[in-house]
């Protein structure tokens, strides 16, 4: 019985894709990466539309939005920026040319267990649960 073969066109490609996958994920300094300097995280517990957002030491957010347009398909749009905490609002600068869905702010509700995000378009505003508040929030 005759084994099969890789052609070796097929071998080089595969070797190229992996170097320039890794080289560019190890190359990123970004905050969406680096674990360790999260300080707080809140989500919506939906499990068709995810809304996450991560609040990092540096005063940085990573908003992470998970969308299912059509069964099988999942979208996932990442917004970065800067965040400020008052103590009734969360203040949002987003960075980049992509006009994100939400508003930017988030109302920290009476319980302050939650944030309460709005949006452009007028839907209804949604409940982030707060998972570990951001340490420099204060409840003053």
């Amino acid at each position: 019985m005759r084994r099969p073969t890789i052609r070796p066109s097929i071998l080089i490609f595969i070797a190229l894709s992996l170097l320039t996958a890794c080289s560019t994920l190890h190359g990123r300094k970004d905050n969406v990466y680096d674990w360790h300097n999260i300080v707080g995280m809140a989500w919506n517990q939906d499990t068709i539309n995810d809304y996450r957002i991560l609040f990092y030491r540096n005063n940085a957010f990573s908003y992470i939005v998970k969308t299912s347009p059509k069964p099988r398909v999942q979208e996932i749009n990442i917004y970065e920026g800067a965040y400020a905490i008052t103590p009734d609002t969360v203040y949002l600068t987003f960075k980049g040319k992509q006009q994100p869905p939400m508003l930017n702010y988030m109302i920290r509700d009476a319980s302050d267990f939650n944030l309460i995000q709005y949006f452009h378009d007028g839907r209804p505003g949604m409940s982030l649960k707060k998972e570990h508040p951001p340490e420099n929030e204060r409840s003053e």
